[in-house]
């Protein structure tokens, strides 16, 4: 399946973008690069765009409303069933990386703050400001933010008082795996594409439509909204991904392809938390020509990034942690000896190295025993899913 290799891709894309963005900060547009350099350069350029982790971000939401989608409208399980599967998917790792993250950050805290010396960015600076010691600070982003409540800035319940029933949104800065914000929205959107497969199920299809172009407009210019388009690509998945017209797919794909790149490169900096609209839509092209293109479907359907599609769960959740402990520590101990930039290339070649080698294991040891126990949550009986236009058996006969 090519969306499997495009989420191995999408996880390379978040990993380098931190990585450049602690020590190359000025390629990844995090501090401001003199005129002339080589990384002002490469800032400016489309090369920008395999650091974009903002687009790679959106592209997993949109992979997610496109594939959760079909396997909702495929089930005849009970909602709070299907909603419990779901969670289970999802916090088992999550609590996972976030136990690693505790133990690493405990063992070497604050390296960001040293880092910070040489990289001379406020974003290093504030990152990890937790204190293990405090335990209900710990406990609270474990149980609560890192998946349920979200973090300030990033959170569906930013214009709720949270504070008044003792559950105050913190910032992202207070995190133990700071990446984990998009498991929020993940969760979060997973439940809207889930409303969203049984009102698909219930209602009359312009009735559906009519809900589907409301939810559309509420959400619109957010991340929710590439879960609907995600949804609604994979109930024309039939007329997206077939092999009619191969050629003309083909000129698509490398047009949207090129407009991704240069909409990639049009913000001045990297979002890590926030609306940017450029990024979604990037986001959209790119997956649009992952669905109708034969080349790419054939490219990314390639054992190696298949393989890494598996791993591109582990790799996200855990290469934070692992890059603000041991690739930093490795950086500050070759430095005073090699200089920063010999440094840097070997901490981030080291710190990728062994990210994949945790995903690997987190894969065996996490990720397949979570899908295992959320799949004996959801067991039932399938339904077969009609293209849009169509009926689902189990729908309102109205």
């Amino acid at each position: 399946m090519p969306l499997e290799g495009m989420r191995g891709l999408a996880a390379l894309q978040v990993v380098f973008a931190h990585y450049a963005s602690v020590f190359f900060p000025a390629i990844a547009r995090i501090v401001p690069g003199e005129e002339g350099t080589l990384g002002l350069r490469l800032a400016r350029s489309p090369l920008f765009f395999l650091l974009d982790g903002g687009v790679a971000v959106f592209s997993f939401f949109l992979m997610s409303g496109f594939v959760l989608g079909l396997s909702f409208l495929r089930s005849d399980l009970p909602m709070p069933r299907q909603v419990a599967k779901r969670f289970v998917r999802l916090y088992l790792p999550v609590l996972a990386a976030l136990a690693l993250a505790l133990v690493l950050l405990t063992l070497w805290p604050r390296l960001g703050l040293r880092m910070q010396v040489f990289n001379g960015s406020d974003w290093l600076r504030g990152l990890h400001l937790f204190s293990p010691g405090r335990t209900a600070t710990v406990y609270q982003d474990v149980l609560l933010n890192s998946m349920l409540l979200g973090y300030a800035g990033a959170s569906i319940f930013r214009f709720f008082d949270t504070a008044a029933v003792g559950l105050p949104l913190v910032g992202l800065g207070h995190a133990l795996d700071p990446p984990l914000w998009t498991l929020h929205i993940e969760f979060w959107g997973s439940l809207l594409t889930l409303a969203m497969a049984q009102a698909y199920r219930r209602l009359r299809r312009p009735a559906f439509w009519a809900v589907y172009a409301l939810a559309l407009v509420a959400t619109a210019g957010g991340a929710f909204s590439l879960f609907l388009i995600g949804f609604a690509a994979g109930l024309f998945r039939d007329r997206l991904t077939g092999r009619d017209h191969a050629p003309l797919r083909g000129l698509f794909a490398v047009l949207a392809l090129a407009g991704a790149v240069a909409l990639s490169g049009y913000s001045p900096l990297m979002p890590f938390v926030g609306l940017q609209i450029e990024k979604e839509l990037a986001a959209v092209l790119v997956f649009g020509a992952v669905l109708v293109a034969p080349w790419l479907d054939r490219l990314l359907s390639a054992r190696p990034l298949a393989w890494l599609g598996g791993l591109s769960f582990g790799l996200y959740l855990t290469h934070f942690p692992i890059l603000f402990t041991l690739s930093i520590l490795l950086f500050l101990g070759l430095q005073p000896s090699f200089g920063a930039l010999p440094a840097a290339l070997a901490a981030t070649a080291v710190g990728i190295a062994v990210s994949i080698g945790v995903a690997a294991a987190f894969e065996q040891l996490v990720d397949w025993p979570a899908i295992g126990l959320a799949a004996r949550i959801g067991s039932g009986p399938p339904v077969p899913v009609t293209p849009a236009g169509g009926r689902s058996p189990g729908a309102n006969p109205r």
